[in-house]
């Protein structure tokens, strides 16, 4: 096999895994807006709802919160990878699922899981 010849069949192989990569790029998102639809429905009062690359964030603050400078955040995974479908009941499992405090300092932001042992598993 001579040098053209490789470099035609590594160019052919690079597009195919371009084109794979694509279509798990688009799902991967399309993921993060399924979970994106459940979680609106989970926190209708959230300040804003943020569909991720197969995951989601949501922010939300009580008027207390506002008073205090805090906020949560609800962090969801796609249960996918490990088999499951993207179901209500899913996304509320600790598998896939983090609750965050945000406070403010002055430093900036400090960011706590608050309940440590999911931080851990």
């Amino acid at each position: 096999m001579d040098e053209n010849e490789k470099s035609e069949d590594e160019e052919k192989l690079n597009e195919k895994l371009n084109d794979i990569k694509h279509i798990m790029h688009e799902h991967g998102l399309g993921c993060g807006n399924e979970i994106a639809n459940i979680v609106r429905e989970v926190h209708p009062n959230a300040l804003t709802v943020v569909p991720l690359y197969r995951s989601c964030i949501a922010i939300e603050q009580t008027e207390e919160q506002k008073k205090e400078g805090v906020a949560t955040i609800h962090a969801y995974g796609d249960p996918h990878w490990m088999g499951s479908d993207i179901t209500l009941e899913a996304l509320k499992s600790g598998d896939f699922y983090k609750k965050l405090l945000v406070s403010g300092d002055r430093q900036g932001p400090i960011v706590e899981y608050e309940n440590e042992d999911k931080c851990k598993k």
